[in-house]
């Protein structure tokens, strides 16, 4: 299995624990929050191998691939901006969303010994 789909069935399934934790420690209002976060943060790093993964192909010129990556990047993070006002105007829990956006980076590192073992 790639390594970008282990670390994007990890994400969830540690969004999913969170918001569990969360809806059982806190409100339902903080799972809510964990989870947007967490799905925001997934959508976010899918996009981001998506393009990678077409930047280092073999046989793509790279200044195509550097300027597609560009433009991919600086339009992920409007969108992203755009999402945090949205999140903010509603009033969702910044601090359960912030706990969702940081699922992949726990994924990544719960991915490690998979890395090390020669699994992906």
């Amino acid at each position: 299995m790639e390594i970008d789909r282990i670390i994007t069935i990890r994400a969830l399934v540690i969004t999913a624990l969170l918001a569990a934790g969360a809806a059982v420690f806190y409100t339902k209002a903080h799972a809510l929050a964990v989870v947007i976060g967490g799905v925001v943060a997934v959508a976010n790093f899918r996009l981001g191998a998506k393009v990678l993964k077409r930047i280092i192909v073999p046989g793509v010129n790279p200044a195509d691939g550097k300027s597609a990556g560009i433009v991919s990047f600086l339009a992920r993070y409007a969108i992203l901006a755009a999402e945090l006002y949205v999140i903010i105007s509603l009033g969702i829990e910044p601090v359960a969303f912030l706990a969702g956006l940081s699922v992949v980076v726990a994924a990544v590192f719960a991915s490690v010994p998979a890395l090390r073992g020669g699994e992906a």
